[in-house]
């Protein structure tokens, strides 16, 4: 069965070139520029894995993250935050979700992406994927 990501973003530049990467790669993509539609999404296609923009034009990523992990068909998706704020560790712990920083790479995203999914599968009760603490 092919995995499915849905990107929630609505930069659309930004989202068609993650699309385009991870569809090459064998992943079925589900795109969403909103808060809203995404949650809707998610709970209708529940995908293997969320990628959320912090700032929606309808929500702040963090209250779609707190939303998603509130509903009991979506509690267990992981979900990697994306923010284009370089620091990002005030947000640490924010959704209990991996952080991706803009501008990154295709081969950052394919790799947070499967590393994202292997943490997943091994610790299947984990509701999220924590980013790792400094110093």
């Amino acid at each position: 069965m092919q995995q499915s990501i849905l990107i929630i973003d609505d930069d659309e530049y930004l989202t068609g070139a993650m699309s385009e990467a991870l569809t090459k790669i064998g992943y079925r993509v589900i795109c969403s520029g909103s808060s809203t539609e995404g949650l809707m999404l998610a709970q209708m296609q529940q995908p293997d894995i969320i990628l959320c923009d912090v700032v929606l034009p309808d929500a702040m990523g963090f209250d779609t993250v707190t939303a998603l992990h509130s509903h009991p068909v979506t509690r267990e998706l992981p979900v990697v935050l994306i923010t284009g704020d370089d620091d990002a560790s005030r947000y640490e712990g924010a959704g209990k979700s991996l952080m991706l920083i803009k501008p990154f790479s295709v081969e950052t995203l394919v790799e947070v992406v499967r590393g994202t999914r292997a943490a997943h599968h091994r610790s299947p009760k984990s509701s999220s994927i924590k980013t790792p603490t400094t110093g």
